[in-house]
């Protein structure tokens, strides 16, 4: 083709190192939209990792709260024939005690919720069940560990410790959960 065609008005002329310099800019263009692509589907993969940890503390919180309730209750239970309180007096220290016993937890059950970072996020929940005893049957409030499973048996095994006295949990997601970064 004469190289004069490209003097008319539209019309190019391209030779083949015109076209071996477009295809070298793609190339150019893909790798970094390969990278760009790649590095947010690592940042997602950490989200993701990091609500599984934040995730698996779903049960440890549940059971911490179980056990709280039923050492709340039963001490209730056992002072309430001491004192002689009438039905208004009881509910005031039923509120009183639920009170104190959501002030104590609130700090270490927002802690074992924010936890998002995989491999500290599970040691934080192994010291966890340690420190509340947990997972030792004969740790005060332990006798709610055979409701918990029941119910956890009945929901399927989806919401609470599969075994309380036996580990940490499910590592999969707990029913009703949405996953990272989705509103309910």
């Amino acid at each position: 083709v004469d190289p004069g065609v490209n003097d008319l008005d539209n019309a190019y002329l391209y030779d083949i190192d015109d076209l071996q310099d477009v295809a070298a800019a793609n190339e150019q263009e893909r790798r970094r939209e390969s990278l760009a692509g790649e590095r947010i589907v690592l940042e997602e993969q950490e989200r993701f990792a990091g609500w599984l940890v934040a995730l698996q503390a779903v049960p440890t919180i549940k059971h911490l709260r179980a056990r709280a309730e039923y050492v709340r209750t039963s001490e209730i239970e056992r002072a309430i024939g001491r004192l002689g309180l009438d039905d208004g007096q009881r509910e005031g220290v039923e509120a009183l005690t639920r009170a104190i016993v959501n002030k104590l937890l609130h700090p270490a059950l927002a802690r074992l919720g924010a936890q998002t970072d995989r491999e500290a996020g599970l040691a934080v929940l192994e010291e966890a069940r340690a420190l509340f005893g947990l997972d030792d049957p004969t740790a005060p409030g332990a006798a709610v560990d055979a409701l918990l499973l029941e119910a956890a048996v009945a929901d399927g095994g989806a919401s609470e410790d599969a075994s309380p006295a036996e580990g940490a949990g499910p590592v999969g997601p707990v029913a009703g959960s949405r996953g990272p970064g989705r509103e309910e």
